[in-house]
Parts: C-alpha cells; sequence; structure tokens
C-alpha cells in the first residue's frame, strides 16, 4: 500500500484542534489570571436607568457589585468652600476625569462628525457621547437629557406637552401624529426618547463589561441577563418601550426583564431575606415605605411582604412628579442669586451647579462659602428657610399615600431611603419626626446605587457590593 500523501491530513487532526480550542482559554486564562467563575457560572447585570444619574451593578458568582465609571473632565469651577471650627477644604463642580464614581449622568450629546456633508442626516453622521463627557461637551453639539419622562408616551400625553415647555430641546410628533421623537440641529437629527435611554444603557453595560478584565473580554464573556429597574407607575407601553430600547442598544444580552424600582430598594436593603428570617403566622406581614428621591421625580410607594407568599407587593403608589433634588439646587441657586443682588435672574448653569455643590456641602458643614454668583456664604438655616415649601411637599407625599391606604405611621416597619436627593442633610431628620419613634429609616445602602444593586440581586445575589 502507498504512504498517505504529504497533503492529507491526519483523522485525529479534528479532535485534536477541537481540544486545544477548548483548552486554550482556560489555559490563557489561569496565565493571565482572569476569572475563571466566568467560564461555569452566569455573569448577570442590572440597571437603574434614572431621569437624572443611571447606575450599573453586575451579579457575578452570587455576589452583586456596583460598577464604577469615569467621572469625567473637570470643568474647571470652583465652586463652594465648606468650614467649621476645625476643617476647611474646597469642591469643585465636577471631578477629575482620574476619578470612578458609582454614577453616569443620564445625557447625551450628539456631535456632528467633521466628516459629514452637509445635506447629511441621521446618526451615522453624529458621534454619540454619553453621561460625564457628554454633560462636558454639551455646549459643541445637541445635548439632550431627562427622556425617562418622554419614553414610550405618545406625543399628545399631558406629560409630554408638559414637559415640552420646559425642555432645552424640541419635542415634536413624528409623521403619524402620536410618536414622540426630539428634533437636533435643525432638523438634521431626529431620535426618540428610546434612542437616548438605549445609548445610557449601553454605555453602561460596555463599562460593566470593560470591567471583567481585557481577557474575559477578548475571549468573549458577555452578560446573560439584564434587569433593568422601571417606576411603579410606567404603564405597559412605557415598559415595553425601555425594553425595546435595551434590546436594540444591547443586543448582545440574550434576556432582558424589568423590575419595579421600590422592590429593587427593599432587595439591596436585604429586606427579603430579614423578613423570611422573621418567621410565618401573626409576625410573618411586613409593611415598609420606599422613598426614592431623585434628581427631578420623588417616588414613594408603600410594600407589604408576607413571608407565608415569600414575596413583595406593592400595595401603593404615589409621591410628586414634579418634585426634585433639582429643585432644591433651583431654589438655593435663587437664594444665591438674591444675596449677590442680581435680581431675578436664574444665574446660568454655573449658579447652579455651585447650589448644587453647596447643598452637598452643608450636609457636613453649618456653613459654605460660595464663589459664584459672587463671593457669599450659605448657612444651614438660611437654605432650610429658602426649601420650606419643598420639604412641606416631601413629606405630605408620603402622607398622602399612607392616607389613601388607611395606613398609619405606626405601622411601619421601615422605611428605605433610596436615590441621590434622599441623602440630602434635612431629609431623614424630616422623615424621623413624620413617623413613629418604632419606624426604621433605613439609610445604610448607598442611595445613587441602592435601586441598581438590587436589580442585581433579583437574580439571587448576595448584598456584597454595598
Amino acid at each position: 500500500m502507498a504512504p498517505p500523501s504529504s497533503t492529507e491530513v491526519p483523522s485525529s487532526f479534528p479532535l485534536i484542534a477541537l481540544f486545544l480550542l477548548s483548552v486554550l482559554p482556560v489555559a490563557i486564562a489561569l496565565l493571565f489570571g482572569s476569572d475563571l467563575s466566568l467560564l461555569t457560572t452566569e455573569t448577570l447585570i442590572g440597571v437603574d436607568l434614572g431621569t437624572t444619574f443611571s447606575t450599573v451593578a453586575v451579579c457575578r458568582g452570587g455576589e452583586a457589585r456596583v460598577i464604577p465609571v469615569m467621572a469625567g473632565p473637570s470643568s474647571g469651577h470652583a465652586a463652594a468652600t465648606s468650614r467649621s471650627p476645625d476643617t476647611s477644604r474646597t469642591t469643585g463642580l465636577a471631578s477629575g476625569s482620574d476619578r470612578l464614581v458609582n454614577v453616569t449622568p443620564s445625557v447625551v450629546t450628539y456631535l456632528r462628525k467633521p466628516s459629514a456633508r452637509a445635506t447629511s442626516t441621521g446618526l451615522q453622521a453624529y458621534t454619540t457621547l454619553v453621561g460625564a463627557e457628554a454633560r462636558s461637551r454639551r455646549d459643541e453639539g445637541s445635548y439632550v437629557y431627562a427622556t425617562k419622562r418622554l419614553i414610550g408616551r405618545p406625543f399628545e400625553h399631558d406629560a409630554v406637552q408638559t414637559e415640552k415647555q420646559q425642555l432645552g430641546y424640541d419635542v415634536v410628533a413624528a409623521d403619524d401624529g402620536a410618536t414622540t421623537q426630539i428634533s437636533l440641529d435643525g432638523g438634521k437629527l431626529v431620535v426618540t426618547p428610546e434612542d437616548v435611554g438605549g445609548a445610557v444603557l449601553a454605555q453602561l453595560v460596555t463599562a460593566a463589561e470593560q470591567s471583567l478584565g481585557w481577557l474575559n473580554s477578548a475571549l468573549g464573556f458577555r452578560f446573560k441577563a439584564l434587569t433593568v429597574s422601571v417606576p411603579v407607575g410606567f404603564d405597559v407601553d412605557q415598559r415595553r418601550a425601555t425594553i425595546n430600547a435595551a434590546r436594540k442598544y444591547v443586543p448582545n444580552v440574550r434576556q432582558v426583564r424589568l423590575l419595579e424600582e421600590p422592590i429593587a430598594a427593599a432587595l439591596a436593603f436585604g429586606l427579603h431575606e430579614e423578613y423570611r428570617q422573621a418567621g410565618s403566622g401573626a409576625s410573618a406581614t411586613k409593611n415598609l415605605v420606599v422613598f426614592d428621591f431623585g434628581g427631578g421625580t420623588l417616588d414613594v410607594a408603600l410594600i407589604d411582604f408576607d413571608a407565608n407568599n415569600d414575596g413583595f407587593v406593592v400595595v401603593g403608589a404615589g409621591g410628586d412628579s414634579r418634585l426634585g433634588g433639582e429643585d432644591f439646587d433651583r431654589a438655593i441657586a435663587q437664594l444665591l442669586v438674591q444675596k449677590c443682588g442680581a435680581g431675578d435672574e436664574s444665574g446660568g448653569v454655573d449658579v447652579q451647579l455651585a447650589a448644587e455643590t453647596a447643598k452637598r456641602e452643608l450636609g457636613l458643614s453649618e456653613e459654605v462659602f460660595v464663589n459664584v454668583p459672587c463671593h457669599t456664604s450659605l448657612t444651614r438655616h438660611d437654605v432650610d428657610a429658602a426649601v420650606a415649601p419643598l420639604v412641606k411637599r416631601m413629606v405630605g407625599a408620603v402622607s398622602h399615600l399612607l392616607e389613601e391606604h388607611f395606613t398609619s405611621t405606626s405601622s411601619i416597619d421601615d422605611v428605605v431611603l433610596v436615590g441621590g436627593s434622599s441623602r440630602m442633610y434635612l431629609v431623614e431628620p424630616a422623615l424621623r419626626k413624620f413617623f413613629s419613634n418604632s419606624t426604621r429609616i433605613r439609610s445604610d445602602v448607598d442611595g445613587e446605587t441602592a435601586i441598581a444593586l438590587g436589580a442585581a440581586r433579583s437574580f439571587g445575589c448576595s448584598a456584597g457590593g454595598r
């Protein structure tokens, strides 16, 4: 028999190749210290897609952790200096680009590409910037924000018409006369609220993928499922639009699901396990209030937990869709303008950012010194008086919800504080005064990241990322 030709492939070659292809990634991962748990466990992701800020957390190896993102370039302004008897420090309007933070602004800036023809239209003619970079370069292109209030709503909806009058971009009806769209750059670019929300989602998922390390990304590890939190009040169309945005802009995620924000908050604080361990019978039912105070809205939910059925039920939801941390910023900005003798003018973006910084600094000090629009000081007493009507609305929203459901303050076991604005120095004292002494006011989980952590924990993760 003639010897085999040198061009013939041995019959064992396919098996050898298959073996090498299966072993090589593991060998490389071991060599470079990659996380091999990704080979055997699903890596899942939760996102809090907020009106003002958004956050991402991952569930990996049974533990949920928040994924930080870059803070973005500094604005170069010094806004406020807080002084106490022992300390003095200055805080700028924005952090340096080398700092990692847990939240990203829910904003997008569309920059027209220099190579785009004058007649070119559509997204292909623009570069899409998201988050901190979009905010820092907002003056260079078309800046879009607060689209969560528009997503999934028809153009004629009362909320859309209200927002249309206040937003700094054109909200228009599509050719069908019903769909809400956003017209930018003199009509050369038309996007939907879903496009903006989807771009923010994609940015967060990309950041989470990069957190796995370059080798894991190179080997093709991706998230298997995505949970996006939504307000209780979102209707079917708003929920469908959120899912569509995720599927369009994060196509490599196999499963997309939604979780109501109050339930995500309860999960983040570990109340499911705590209540379940409390036992069955008469003590099995627990009542809690989720106080979700964001930049643009206040959402309040009344939740029951029945250990016998092992689950949370949202009994009722309310709040104030026109009250958020930004309203407190505006009130403080107006106070600054008045103290500086600038009449009734708003003072512009710099004054708004100085007011926001002063609000945060007053949580650490009784007095802050502000350089914009003039060099002056603000005390807690000054600010308390300026925002008193807003605090009254805030507590009133909680009171109204409890009254609607014939629930006394003494029957509430826990009040969970989430949302960045819930950490304002005057929020917790106001709620403690309203509720009974037996009610626990919970703020032991970061308010800005709690919803994302809860969304990730909905897969059964522990609270490792607190």
